[in-house]
């Protein structure tokens, strides 16, 4: 099988799905022009289309490169959530609301802020597998980052 940026997760959910195409989600706080927002566009760039609909959902707005995605043909939704830095249940219970609606098997979150909510996310939508990207590695751990 050729490795197109998400081989392992197809190679543990194949048996989950009913056929047809692999409902992929990447989660993201908003896609403007950064590191970590440059390396998803280039993900999902290579991800095959006729094994996966994918889609990327920022929490905030889309920034730059989710308009630029959403031009080349790549489903791109803004929450417009996280209206302050706090953190809050109800952020959790809409991003599972949307993997619902969406029939989300994969979801595939990047950085901290996305990972948490994402996880809690999939558990209260039931979604299949999730993966959790880390883009920095700290030299002192940040007592906030443990969980």
């Amino acid at each position: 099988m050729a490795d197109d940026g998400a081989g392992i997760m197809e190679k543990n959910i194949q048996g989950m799905i009913s056929g047809g195409k692999i409902n992929l989600m990447i989660l993201i706080v908003s896609m403007p022009v950064g590191g970590v927002e440059n390396q998803v566009l280039s993900i999902v760039q290579r991800l095959n289309r006729v094994k996966y609909n994918t889609t990327i959902c920022c929490i905030k707005e889309q920034g730059a490169l989710g308009e630029k995605a959403a031009c080349i043909g790549i489903k791109v939704m803004a929450l417009n959530l996280m209206k302050s830095s706090r953190f809050s249940l109800s952020i959790p219970r809409q991003i599972s609301g949307v993997l619902k609606e969406n029939n989300i098997d994969i979801l595939w979150t990047h950085q901290y802020v996305a990972n948490q909510y994402g996880r809690m996310a999939a558990i209260l939508a039931g979604t299949r597998a999730v993966v959790s990207t880390f883009h920095a590695l700290y030299d002192k751990p940040k007592r906030h980052r443990s969980l």
